[in-house]
């Protein structure tokens, strides 16, 4: 019974995750920048998964992933917005 648990527990924890092929951002010149374009990652439907750090100091650990299909759009979205 126990291994029969043991199995189940890991079954549930291996698809609790799923792979995405993505873009990862992470040069941004402000807070206002990254802010803007994961509002327009999330408006496409793009958004993965996002980290901020309230301070500009920190701006450099602020990082963006998107949809890798959305690379594009997003590229034109940051050169459009500089």
């Amino acid at each position: 019974e126990t291994v029969v648990n043991q199995i189940h527990l890991w079954a549930k924890e291996r698809s609790r995750m799923a792979a995405d092929r993505c873009k990862l951002y992470d040069a941004f010149d402000s807070l206002r920048r990254f802010d803007e374009a994961c509002t327009y990652a999330r408006e496409i439907g793009a958004h993965l998964w996002s980290r901020r750090f309230p301070e500009e100091r920190n701006l450099h650990k602020c990082s963006l992933a998107v949809r890798a299909e959305a690379h594009g759009s997003m590229k034109s979205f940051l050169r459009a917005a500089a």
